[in-house]
């Protein structure tokens, strides 16, 4: 992991979750190298998994908050967040984090507000509506509008 070697780093931890798969940390450190991977996914299911096996392990914690940012997940990131500013109320990185994700929240709902009053109703802009004019064969002339 030092080196920078993080494909090494996953199977090293595995090994060890193979071994001891009760201990919260092989869990903990795989998910950090998963995140330096950028393979979120995985990163939060070690890092939940360790959650599971020790509740309040703060780095746990931190790493699945970062984990749910990166793949979206604000509401899920913010309640870690959230959750690991209480268990440590004086760690500057869960601080930071917790104002960077109520940020982030503010701005998606002021930009649903925005989709919402502009009278899209959830349509995509930039699409233009199409008069579809079918013949069935007859020769009355008229035409059908779909839409």
């Amino acid at each position: 992991y030092a080196n920078g070697n993080y494909e090494e780093a996953v199977a090293c931890y595995s090994r060890c979750i193979e071994l001891d798969s009760e201990n919260h940390l092989g869990y903990a450190n795989r998910g950090m190298a998963y995140l330096k991977l950028n393979r979120y996914r995985e990163a939060e299911l070690d890092c939940s998994k360790a959650l599971e096996k020790n509740p309040k392990f703060l780095k746990a914690l931190h790493r699945r908050t970062i984990a749910r940012k990166n793949q979206g997940k604000i509401a899920a990131a913010l309640r870690d967040a959230d959750q690991m500013a209480k268990l440590a109320p004086t760690n500057g990185s869960a601080i930071l984090l917790l104002r960077q994700l109520k940020s982030a929240s503010k701005k998606l709902r002021e930009a649903e507000k925005s989709r919402e009053s502009s009278g899209t109703n959830g349509k995509l802009d930039g699409f233009t509506r199409l008069k579809i004019v079918e013949h069935d064969g007859d020769s009355s002339g008229e035409e059908e509008t779909v839409e």
